[in-house]
């Protein structure tokens, strides 16, 4: 709410707003990029509020990291709740990969998040959490070795559509899922 000229205070809404604009300044100029100054321009704060949310620069980037780890992870959740009780997981997965490689933002915030974890070590749960949760969606009815494998080749797909600036098509993610998907059925291990 605008009192004379002013937005009232609300310190959660303005960390929100700083760590929402940091989010999205690292999908644009990745974390090397990323400064205080910076982020106060595209949140439209002062730029003493980045600082005395985000004492560090480090603070930042990893708040920053956070929101996109969450962004994914929602997506991810989404897909596996289509994949439930889908009579065609295979095509529904395809399709819901197909869709978030055709999105630009969640395809350079998965990049820069794994970027950022080869990097930075500590932030490595970050990236875990989404791998580690497919894949325990993925594993009671594909079994481990297969549901591993979908993970693997869902991050081999997310870094050619990263390179390329476009989502492989449907039927190429469908074809290499299936084959994916029947490896446990084959080959228990």
């Amino acid at each position: 709410m605008v009192e004379d000229g002013r937005r009232r205070r609300d310190p959660e809404r303005r960390r929100q707003e700083i760590v929402t604009a940091a989010a999205e300044l690292v999908t644009e100029v990745g974390t090397a990029g990323l400064s205080h100054r910076k982020v106060a321009y595209r949140a439209e704060v002062p730029l003493g509020s980045t600082t005395q949310y985000f004492a560090t620069l480090d603070d930042l980037r990893a708040a920053a990291l956070e929101h996109l780890s969450r962004d994914i992870e929602a997506y991810v959740e989404q897909m596996a709740l289509a994949m439930e009780d889908a009579a065609d997981p295979v095509g529904v997965m395809a399709q819901g990969l197909h869709d978030y490689l055709a999105d630009p933002h969640l395809v350079r915030a998965d990049t820069m998040l794994t970027a950022s974890a080869v990097l930075d070590p500590r932030l490595r749960p970050l990236t875990d959490r989404w791998f580690e949760g497919l894949a325990k969606v993925l594993t009671p009815s594909l079994g481990t070795s297969a549901a591993d494998s979908v993970v693997m080749f869902i991050g081999g797909a997310t870094w050619q559509a990263a390179l390329t600036g476009e989502a492989p098509p449907v039927d190429t993610l469908r074809r290499g899922l299936a084959a994916l998907f029947e490896l446990d059925r084959k080959d228990p291990r």
